[in-house]
């Protein structure tokens, strides 16, 4: 589910100066905002205990890094599960080769 947000000017440069001074891009202080109000929001009574693990801190880290991969078109699309699998096999056997004793 995609939101928009329209700021003024004004919001928008004090966006960009505190995401400056955090080290991050304005989308990224603006995600990381949202994400700290919303768990503020939940409190751990109105989580279910099978879920709490997607509220995690270092899940949550995980969710902005893939979101921000997805922006950026850092991605790859598979036509179907048969393609997805035979890529995942190829990664799998490149990675797990031997190098030549000889190279």
């Amino acid at each position: 589910m995609n939101y928009t947000i329209e700021l003024s000017e004004h919001a928008e440069r004090v966006i960009a100066a505190v995401a400056a001074l955090h080290g991050v891009t304005p989308d990224e202080y603006i995600q990381q905002f949202i994400t700290a109000w919303a768990a503020e929001l939940t409190t751990d009574e109105e989580l279910d205990p099978e879920q709490a693990w997607f509220w995690a801190p270092e899940w949550q880290a995980g969710e902005r890094k893939a979101d921000a991969d997805y922006a950026t078109g850092r991605t790859t699309h598979y036509d179907s599960d048969e393609a997805f699998l035979k890529a995942l096999e190829e990664h799998i056997s490149d990675a797990t080769e031997t190098p030549d004793a000889d190279s």
